[in-house]
Parts: C-alpha cells; sequence; structure tokens
C-alpha cells in the first residue's frame, strides 16, 4: 500500500481525502483499516504507480459489464 500511495498521485489523493496519510498506512497491522477504493472507480480512472514501459504483467478483464478493467503489475510494487 506504501507504494501505492508514494507513487500513483490519484491513490494518494483519494485516501488522503479520507484522513490518511503516510505514516497511518503501516503495513498488513492495519490493513482492514485502509480505505478501499471500489471496483468500478478502478475502471474508470487510470491509476498507474509506474511509467507503463516498466510493468511486466497486463492483466484486463472480459469487459462483460461493458467496462473492461486494466491492471499492471511490475516486481517493484511489492517491495
Amino acid at each position: 500500500m506504501l507504494f501505492q500511495y508514494k507513487n500513483c498521485t490519484l491513490y494518494r489523493e483519494l485516501i488522503e481525502a479520507k484522513g490518511w496519510n503516510e505514516q497511518r498506512i503501516i503495513g498488513l497491522q492495519n490493513i482492514e483499516e485502509i480505505p478501499f477504493i471500489p471496483t468500478l472507480y478502478v475502471k474508470h480512472h487510470k491509476m498507474d504507480s509506474m511509467p507503463e514501459k516498466k510493468m511486466v504483467t497486463r492483466a484486463t478483464s472480459s469487459g462483460t459489464g461493458g467496462n473492461k478493467s486494466d491492471i499492471h503489475n511490475s516486481p517493484l510494487a511489492g517491495r
């Protein structure tokens, strides 16, 4: 979560609007308290945490509901 907070401006703005900051993201100790982002929001907003050329995995949904999800991953994201 901290990687996303530091590297994705949109994610940071969303959770800061809910009263969160870097100091409150401790890791798994308080993961259930970290504000969630609804699936539909992710489908309609690009939330990249790094340049696309550095992403090594790409997954998309089938889009049966009319909108496809597009998720990228990098080996750095788990750090």
